[in-house]
């Protein structure tokens, strides 16, 4: 995939956002809501977040794929995620779980077992990490997640189900490098940004915006993973087509 293929998947990926505009940005809200809400479940609310983050978001490639073929988008198809076979659901897991780990490893070595402890207690009374190592922390993690970046597109376009999809996943992402350099380029900027707008801003304009911002990003990541995996996949054209009567 070079540069043309890149920015004809951006231009794709606009004109999908601006046909259901106001959908998709309920489509996004209602993500976000559910799935930051499940952090306050104490001991276990990131693990849940990141492990039905993975499903849902999947299922909202699933949802432009869909759109793609003419099929408008509903709160109701988000559901549909938890309908996925067993070994998808695993890897999906897997894909989440693995980067998170490896943060939570580097987190240990930096700031020790207390800084690990949030992640495992409870969100409303225990102490985060410091503000430059939990930055450093969502860096670790996106590092990892570069194999997956196509793992959505390998279920959705593809067609795949279980390690089969992680396989095509893998090869798709050294294939596409380039590609997968954009998206890590972009996450990379969105933490930086939301991380120093409270520092440059007053408190609360600053974590106002800070939210705006994730929401305009899961809105363009969930279009621009639909769209630079059809390339990533050009033999899933036609999965593609399927998947608004399967999702």
């Amino acid at each position: 995939m070079n540069v043309a293929h890149i920015w004809s998947a951006a231009t794709e990926a606009v004109h999908l956002l601006s046909k259901y505009p106001f959908k998709w940005l309920a489509v996004v809200i209602v993500f976000l809501v559910c799935v930051e809400g499940l952090m306050l479940i104490p001991y276990v609310g990131f693990v849940a977040k990141l492990m039905v983050a993975a499903l849902v978001a999947t299922q909202v490639v699933a949802m432009f794929a869909a759109a793609a073929a003419g099929t408008a988008p509903t709160l109701a198809a988000l559901l549909r995620a938890f309908s996925r076979p067993v070994s998808t659901q695993v890897v999906l897991f897997v894909s989440a779980l693995l980067p998170f780990a490896m943060g939570l490893t580097y987190l240990y070595f930096q700031a020790g077992p207390p800084a690990v402890e949030y992640f495992f207690g409870n969100v409303l009374s225990s102490k985060p990490p410091s503000k430059e190592h939990f930055v450093q922390f969502k860096y670790v993690m996106n590092v990892f997640a570069l194999p997956f970046t196509f793992l959505a597109g390998a279920i959705v376009v593809k067609g795949l189900a279980g390690w089969a999809a992680i396989a095509a996943a893998h090869t798709a992402a050294v294939s596409n490098w380039l590609a997968v350099l954009v998206y890590f380029v972009m996450a990379l900027a969105l933490e930086l940004v939301t991380a120093q707008l409270p520092v440059l801003l007053p408190r609360a304009v600053g974590g106002t915006l800070a939210v705006v911002l994730l929401v305009g990003f899961l809105l363009w990541a969930f279009a621009f993973t639909y769209t630079l995996s059809k390339r990533a996949f050009p033999l899933g054209d036609h999965a593609a087509i399927r998947t608004p009567v399967q999702i």
